[in-house]
């Protein structure tokens, strides 16, 4: 963050977010809305990029490296001989001038820039064995022979094409062979327009392939993988009207990519993140409606996970006793139907839950105007994807998402006496109380109170974003694997998530001309 936030929230360092680091995520746990909202600022807040070195820190006794010590590099790179760190990777030699250690070409590689709990480990197998694939000269390592050498798509979930093929250990080989892979990592600020970071990303992109064409290394595209959000702020870096890159990128490899948004992140932003009361996620993530606003409604990425035109009619509910009172959008705009109200008990802002820092210009007005442009880049993200794009993505019945968004009445009232409830009490976390002089009226022996409660997740996904959302892909990517068993932040760790993500780089390098 920017030193002037600093000092405002009176931090002795500038970190706005690194979930890494256990002292930060402590941090979050504590803090009301308004110094959230002060703290995930996107007007105030950047990647944290290492820079050889020399990025500041806002504190003077705090190095780069060990603000980055969220990231270890173990057991992968040591699997076969000790501090061995792949090729790429390893340690320059005693007595070299500026010697660097693994650890600091991993992060001028941009490897301390992300999550690293959640995608470490596929940094490093990608960094390994698309490096190293082979135990001798002719003979594939047996982690390739393993996980992917003669086994079927479908084991991974593959449901598009229905007959995808098996590779055989001589297409990993050619396809490997004479090629290096050094793998970099590129965080984007979650907090700004998916349309800026596109920008943003192309721009390192670019300048990392012609910093590879100055050595003595040809590099002329890039292959990307990309996770949830980071599926938009790529397919917008590639995008012919934003970051246009797209014939400097070989294919891409969505994963949980929220593809028309999430119905989760209009629930999210009434109620606060899922899980029990003491849910160190949920706390630190926010725990309430009010939490969640203040930082989502001012923060354009934020707004644009909420589900697009796309996403269709209907997703948004008010039933009683199974009986449907409300669905919208009814006309394909959830913006002006549901995202812009101001007066509907089931709109997506309270107004005194967007400004609790007081900051300057921060009211409801400048949301509904970031709304504007969130509308304005999915209409132009719209159905543009990469030619060679593969998915991934979880569809568990298990791990239900918020698809469809369903408010429940306890009180029967009609279509237009629902449009006109005034609330009393909206506690946050899902729990609406309402004076209802119609029905006192009806019901004089029955005070109330007259109550909404917003149901549980019903469909398919991965506890983030549901299959109405991901299955859209199915139109565009030349493969799709939809699994089960695990939950969206924690995809890139999963077995047949992995293996998904290798066989299809094989196919994409396979689509590389020589």
């Amino acid at each position: 963050m920017s030193a002037k936030r600093q000092a405002l929230l009176n931090k002795n360092n500038n970190i706005a977010w690194r979930v890494d680091s256990t002292y930060e995520t402590a941090r979050f746990i504590k803090l009301t809305a308004g110094e959230r909202q002060k703290q995930l600022d996107p007007s105030e807040t950047c990647v944290d990029t290492y820079d050889e070195g020399h990025s500041e820190t806002g504190n003077p006794s705090e190095t780069p490296l060990k603000r980055n010590s969220g990231v270890t590099l173990k057991n992968v790179f040591q699997q076969h001989i000790p501090n061995n760190f792949g090729v790429l990777l390893a340690p320059d030699p005693s007595g070299s001038k500026r010697r660097k250690t693994h650890l600091e070409k991993a992060l001028e590689r941009g490897w301390g820039e992300i999550l690293f709990d959640s995608y470490g480990e596929l940094l490093q197998l990608l960094e390994r064995h698309l490096n190293e694939p082979m135990c001798s000269e002719s003979e594939l390592s047996e982690w390739w022979k393993n996980t992917l050498v003669q086994i079927s798509p479908t084991s991974w979930g593959n449901v598009l094409p229905p007959d995808l093929s098996q590779l055989k250990d001589t297409d990993i080989i050619a396809a490997l062979s004479k090629r290096w892979f050094p793998t970099h990592a590129m965080g984007y600020n979650w907090l700004e327009s998916n349309s800026i970071s596109g920008i943003k990303l192309s721009e390192r992109i670019s300048a990392l392939i012609s910093k590879y064409n100055n050595t003595v290394y040809k590099c002329e595209k890039v292959i990307l993988i990309t996770h949830s959000m980071g599926g938009l702020a790529a397919r917008a870096a590639m995008h012919p009207a934003i970051g246009k890159i797209e014939k400097s990128v070989h294919g891409v490899i969505h994963g949980a990519m929220p593809a028309l948004g999430a119905g989760t992140a209009y629930k999210r932003m009434r109620c606060g993140f899922e899980g029990y009361s003491l849910s160190i996620v949920r706390n630190v993530l926010g725990a309430t409606g009010a939490e969640v606003t203040s930082v989502l409604a001012n923060a354009p990425g934020g707004l644009e996970l909420l589900p697009s035109k796309a996403y269709g009619n209907g997703w948004l509910q008010v039933i009683h006793e199974n009986q449907l009172i409300l669905n919208l959008p009814q006309n394909g705009d959830p913006y002006s139907e549901i995202y812009k109200l101001k007066d509907k008990w089931f709109r997506l802002l309270k107004e005194e839950w967007i400004n609790p820092a007081r900051l300057n210009k921060r009211n409801i007005d400048r949301s509904f105007a970031l709304l504007d442009e969130a509308k304005t880049f999915h209409e132009k993200l719209n159905e543009y994807f990469h030619p060679n794009s593969y998915a991934i993505y979880g569809a568990d019945r298990k791990k239900t998402a918020w698809g469809k968004v369903t408010w429940q009445l306890d009180f029967e009232v009609t279509p237009k006496e629902n449009l006109d409830l005034c609330v009393s009490i909206d506690n946050g976390i899902g729990e609406i109380y309402f004076t209802h002089e119609l029905a006192l009226k009806k019901l004089s022996t029955d005070l109330g109170p007259f109550k909404a409660n917003l149901a549980t997740a019903q469909d398919p996904g991965d506890e983030t974003v549901a299959i109405c959302s991901s299955d859209s892909q199915m139109k565009f990517c030349k493969a799709v694997f939809r699994q089960t068993g695990y939950e969206h932040q924690e995809s890139f760790k999963d077995e047949k998530s992995i293996a998904a993500t290798f066989y299809s780089l094989i196919k994409i390098i396979q689509s590389i001309k020589r």
